[in-house]
């Protein structure tokens, strides 16, 4: 009876074991984004700063540039196709694989109304590139209204 015991204790706790997902299944290599906001709604030119906010994902962490030179991340204002460019630092030591996820605010300064109208909607699209070059998805943003 003793013995049967511990060969069930035993297959339990393997089933337990094996059962068990690590956290990083859920990441891919590939980074991901998902849209999370873009404030304010009406923004005035030249005067409001727009503020976009995306949820980043990553299995192996290779996010982010320690080189001022590197950009990958990018927003393209969907209105004319210009694409900004900006730099994120490193998240993670060289060389180690660390799941990530967090937010990143991309705060765009100066925003313009195009032609002679008062206002125009606008809305961006978001992609990132991680160290080995892998291009997330792109994500685009609730539409804001630009005002003169």
């Amino acid at each position: 009876m003793r013995n049967i015991n511990k060969l069930i204790l035993t297959l339990l706790l393997i089933c337990v074991i094996f059962s068990c997902k690590k956290d990083t299944e859920k990441f891919a290599n590939i980074p991901s984004l998902e849209f999370v906001k873009i404030t304010p709604s009406v923004a005035v030119e030249f005067v409001d700063e727009v503020k976009i906010t995306v949820l980043y994902r990553d299995k192996d962490g290779d996010l982010g540039e320690n080189d001022p030179e590197v950009k990958n991340l990018f927003v393209t204002d969907n209105r004319n196709d210009v694409e900004y460019s900006f730099r994120i630092p490193n998240l993670t030591p060289e060389g180690s694989e660390i799941a990530v996820e967090g937010n990143f605010e991309i705060n765009l300064k100066v925003l313009s109304v195009f032609g002679d109208q008062e206002e125009e909607s606008a809305d961006f699209s978001v992609y990132i590139l991680d160290r080995a070059l892998n291009q997330s998805n792109s994500v685009t943003t609730e539409t804001i209204t630009v005002k003169k």
